[in-house]
C-alpha cells in the first residue's frame, strides 16, 4: 500500500503528538505521585508506541505488563472482545494504568477494565491518546485524554490497517475509509 494514496489527510502532526504525550506525561505523573508501583498495562498492538513515548517520561515506578484485545476485523468492530497474556498475578492488589491508541466503540476498553479489576486490581485507571467524538456503545471514564478527534479511521503512531502504516510518525485519516 502506497502511503500517498492512502491518507486522506495529516490530522495530528509529529510535534503536536509530541506535546499532547508530554501533557499527558505530566498529569499522569501528578495523580500517581505518591503512589509506590503503577503497573501500567498495555494494550498492543496499536498503543505500544504512544505507551513507549509516555513510559519514557514517567519514573521507574511504573511498571509495564502488555495484554492483547482485538474487536476489530479489518475496520469494523466485531462486537467481541478478545483478550490475551497473562497478567493475573501482576496487578494483584495494585494501582493499574490501562494505556491505549483510541477510545471508539468502547467495548476493548470496558472488557479489558474489567478483566484486570476480576484479577484483583486494587484501582483501573484509563489512559487513551484518542477519543473519537461518537456515540459509545460502552461510555467510560477516561482519566487522561490526549486529544478529541472527528470519527475517521485513524493510522499512524502505533495505529494501522491490516498491519499497514504502523510506523508513520504522525496520525493520518486513512482514504479509503474516509
Amino acid at each position: 500500500m502506497k502511503l500517498n494514496t492512502a491518507i486522506s489527510k495529516i490530522l495530528i502532526h509529529e510535534v503536536e503528538i509530541e506535546v499532547c504525550v508530554a501533557r499527558l506525561a505530566r498529569k499522569v505523573a501528578e495523580v500517581y505521585q505518591f503512589a509506590d508501583e503503577v503497573i501500567t498495562v498495555v494494550v498492543l498492538q496499536g498503543a505500544t508506541r504512544f505507551a513507549d513515548d509516555l513510559l519514557a517520561m514517567l519514573s521507574s515506578k511504573f511498571k509495564i505488563q502488555y495484554i492483547r484485545a482485538q474487536s476489530y476485523h479489518k475496520d469494523k468492530s466485531t462486537g467481541r472482545v478478545r483478550i490475551e497474556g497473562n497478567i493475573d498475578g501482576a496487578v494483584a492488589g495494585k494501582e493499574v494504568l490501562i494505556i491505549d491508541d483510541i477510545y471508539d466503540t468502547g467495548l476493548t476498553l470496558n472488557e479489558v477494565k474489567s478483566y484486570i479489576l476480576a484479577r484483583g486490581a486494587r484501582q483501573v485507571k484509563l489512559c487513551v491518546l484518542l477519543e473519537k467524538r461518537v456515540k459509545h456503545e460502552v461510555n467510560l471514564q477516561i482519566d487522561f485524554l490526549g486529544r478529541l478527534i472527528e470519527n475517521s479511521y485513524v493510522i499512524g503512531y502505533g495505529m494501522d490497517y491490516e498491519e499497514h502504516f504502523r510506523e508513520l510518525p504522525f496520525i493520518g485519516v486513512y482514504k479509503e475509509l474516509d
